[in-house]
């Protein structure tokens, strides 16, 4: 049964209340609570280096706030409660946002990362998808949301003067896909104990690169860009139909050593960025051809060449498909980020981890893209490759 609105506000004003009243006796009791497991798990799932724009969400008397600011962050924390906000403000001398969970007002794109620690519990249930919605909508494409709850079994109502609802791991990991994160890791708390002792469920998401469906500004302008964005069986095959939008024509050539900064290497992503993906592959495919298989430049290149197959087969309607290419290229781009060489981030304009995050996400979601028209392209993803090269 839906609550009305005179009823959440009811519950927001008696929660907040008693954390009100009991703000020096929580602080008390929190003051030495070791939650450096979960502030680990937040900032290695970051992809850019540090120092980060962090939101401590529901940041009580502000102890992880002081923790995140002596490592470098720029952090911000957002509290319900009058009392333990001044007190965060006075602990940490960091800005705190004074809100209500149930009356939000985050920017937008602005954090790298959210830290809710032992906190959206107290999110009624029919409220939780539009906060977490706003909590993703406040993350920059590819930042992180750490979150940490009593779990249960769908229980929910009043301990004490408190509301919490207590989700099991998979109703929660509904709630948080459905708002459009991709899930990076879970666990249970405290370590190193049965599982029935582990009342604390935590989990690790990310928010997509992939925002939306906009193609970005052209890198290779002077280039006219195919009349058709072919899909396999329903147009003229580019290359060996005479009617083929490519027929007849010699392909990018392919120069070696300096395969990141060729022509053909920014052809193919521009054919990308504007939805042109079985042609972005095939002039990625004599760039792979020619490189050195034993070499990370390999990798990159086929893991280049499968993302491009995961637009063509979520153009095609074939999600699982879809999801086998992007699972195959984000394990090849996350091969390529441990070798630590800054050329291949640099090539692309974003980091490979969080682009090896996002692509699954949006072969997930592909199942509930709008028809196309035939033959116009599509774009499916809207990070744009090789941004460096448009603004060079």
């Amino acid at each position: 049964m839906q609550l009305p609105l005179e009823d959440l506000q009811r519950i927001a004003a008696r929660t907040l209340a008693h954390y009100d009243r009991q703000a020096q006796a929580f602080w008390e009791g929190t003051r030495d609570h070791d939650v450096s497991q979960n502030i680990a798990a937040l900032l290695q799932a970051i992809a850019p280096p540090p120092p980060y724009v962090l939101l401590d969400f529901g940041c009580g008397p502000g102890r992880d706030l002081k923790t995140f600011k002596a490592l470098g962050h720029s952090a911000t924390g957002l509290e319900g409660s009058p009392q333990l906000a001044a007190m965060a403000r006075a602990l940490s001398g960091c800005v705190v946002l004074e809100q209500s969970f149930l009356e939000l007002d985050l920017p937008g794109s602005r954090f790298d990362g959210v830290f809710a620690n032992a906190v959206l519990f107290h999110v009624p249930s029919q409220e939780l998808p539009r906060v977490l919605k706003q909590l993703h909508a406040t993350l920059k494409p590819g930042g992180v949301l750490f979150s940490s709850n009593p779990r249960g079994d769908g229980q929910e109502g009043w301990n004490g003067d408190r509301y919490g609802a207590f989700h099991k791991w998979e109703a929660w990991r509904d709630f948080v896909t459905a708002a459009g994160f991709v899930e990076l890791t879970h666990y249970y708390r405290p370590t190193g104990v049965p599982l029935e002792q582990q009342p604390w469920l935590a989990s690790v998401w990310r928010k997509p690169m992939t925002i939306g469906m906009a193609p970005g500004p052209r890198l290779l302008p002077r280039k006219r860009l195919p009349p058709y964005a072919y899909l396999p069986g329903r147009h003229p095959h580019p290359v060996r139909d005479p009617g083929g939008h490519s027929y007849g024509q010699e392909p990018v050539a392919a120069a070696s050593g300096t395969a990141l900064e060729t022509e053909a290497f920014r052809w193919g992503a521009d054919l990308f960025n504007h939805g042109y993906y079985w042609e972005a592959h095939e002039a990625w495919e004599p760039l792979w051809q020619a490189a050195d298989r034993r070499e990370p430049l390999a990798v990159f290149l086929k893991g280049l060449i499968l993302l491009a197959a995961t637009g063509v087969k979520i153009r095609e309607g074939k999600q699982a498909a879809a999801l086998r290419h992007a699972r195959r290229a984000g394990g090849l781009f996350r091969q390529v980020a441990m070798a630590q060489d800054p050329i291949f981030e640099a090539a692309l304009g974003m980091p490979l981890a969080a682009l090896a995050d996002s692509i699954e996400g949006v072969a997930w979601a592909a199942a509930s893209m709008d028809e196309t028209i035939p033959g116009q392209p599509a774009p499916v993803f809207s990070l744009m490759l090789a941004a460096a090269a448009h603004k060079a």
